[in-house]
Protein backbone atom coordinates (compact mmCIF):
# COMPACT_ATOMS: atom_id res chain seq x y z
CA UNK A 1 0.00 0.00 0.00
CA UNK A 2 2.97 2.16 0.53
CA UNK A 3 3.74 1.95 -3.13
CA UNK A 4 0.41 3.49 -4.11
CA UNK A 5 -0.18 5.90 -1.22
CA UNK A 6 3.10 7.27 -0.10
CA UNK A 7 1.89 7.75 3.74
CA UNK A 8 4.66 7.58 6.18
CA UNK A 9 2.56 5.03 8.31
CA UNK A 10 2.61 2.87 5.20
CA UNK A 11 6.55 2.68 4.32
CA UNK A 12 8.32 3.12 7.56
CA UNK A 13 7.67 -0.03 9.72
CA UNK A 14 3.93 -0.27 8.99
CA UNK A 15 2.03 -2.53 11.17
CA UNK A 16 -1.78 -2.85 11.46
CA UNK A 17 -2.36 -1.24 14.52
CA UNK A 18 0.04 1.90 13.64
CA UNK A 19 -1.95 2.79 10.49
CA UNK A 20 -5.47 2.03 12.05
CA UNK A 21 -4.43 4.21 14.42
CA UNK A 22 -3.30 7.91 12.12
CA UNK A 23 -6.16 6.78 9.52
CA UNK A 24 -8.30 7.49 12.47
CA UNK A 25 -6.80 10.51 13.83
CA UNK A 26 -5.83 11.84 9.89
CA UNK A 27 -9.24 13.34 8.00
CA UNK A 28 -6.84 13.56 4.86
CA UNK A 29 -4.97 10.37 4.59
CA UNK A 30 -7.92 8.24 5.76
CA UNK A 31 -9.74 10.22 2.50
CA UNK A 32 -6.59 9.25 0.48
CA UNK A 33 -7.31 5.98 1.75
CA UNK A 34 -11.12 5.69 0.75
CA UNK A 35 -10.60 6.84 -2.56
CA UNK A 36 -7.75 4.15 -3.54
CA UNK A 37 -10.06 1.28 -2.08
CA UNK A 38 -13.04 2.24 -4.36
CA UNK A 39 -11.23 2.91 -7.04
CA UNK A 40 -9.69 -0.73 -6.94
CA UNK A 41 -13.00 -2.40 -6.83
CA UNK A 42 -14.31 -3.77 -9.58
CA UNK A 43 -17.44 -2.38 -11.16
CA UNK A 44 -20.27 -3.84 -9.46
CA UNK A 45 -23.30 -2.21 -10.57
CA UNK A 46 -25.81 -4.30 -9.56
CA UNK A 47 -28.31 -4.82 -12.39
CA UNK A 48 -32.14 -2.61 -11.73
CA UNK A 49 -34.47 -5.20 -10.30
CA UNK A 50 -37.16 -6.20 -12.46
CA UNK A 51 -40.36 -5.75 -10.84
CA UNK A 52 -42.44 -8.37 -9.48
CA UNK A 53 -45.93 -8.83 -11.72
CA UNK A 54 -48.16 -11.25 -9.92
CA UNK A 55 -50.16 -13.45 -12.13
CA UNK A 56 -53.62 -12.79 -13.23
CA UNK A 57 -56.29 -14.82 -11.96
CA UNK A 58 -58.26 -16.58 -14.76
CA UNK A 59 -61.94 -14.16 -15.48
CA UNK A 60 -64.65 -16.03 -13.88
CA UNK A 61 -67.93 -15.81 -16.19
CA UNK A 62 -70.70 -13.72 -14.51
CA UNK A 63 -74.24 -15.67 -15.04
Amino acid sequence: MGDRIPIRCFLHNPSVKSSLTFLRKTPWARQKVETWFIMEQPDRTPEAPQPVVPPKAPEQEKS
